[in-house]
């Protein structure tokens, strides 16, 4: 089939990942991925207004 990708981990196994050579990263969601755990990320537009009481309501 065109376009279908090879499950190279058929078992659902989740291995941490190495780190990359000459990279360094103290980010918590890279070291969150890299062991292999599940993440989730958000992403929020700022308000239309400039006064902070709007970003409440």
């Amino acid at each position: 089939m065109i376009g279908r990708q090879i499950d190279e981990n058929p078992a659902g196994i989740h291995l941490p990942l190495e780190p990359l050579p000459g990279h360094t990263s103290r980010g918590r969601l890279e070291r969150v991925l890299r062991r292999g755990e599940f993440a989730v990320t958000t992403e929020l537009n700022p308000p239309d207004s400039a006064d902070p009481e709007d970003v409440y309501n």
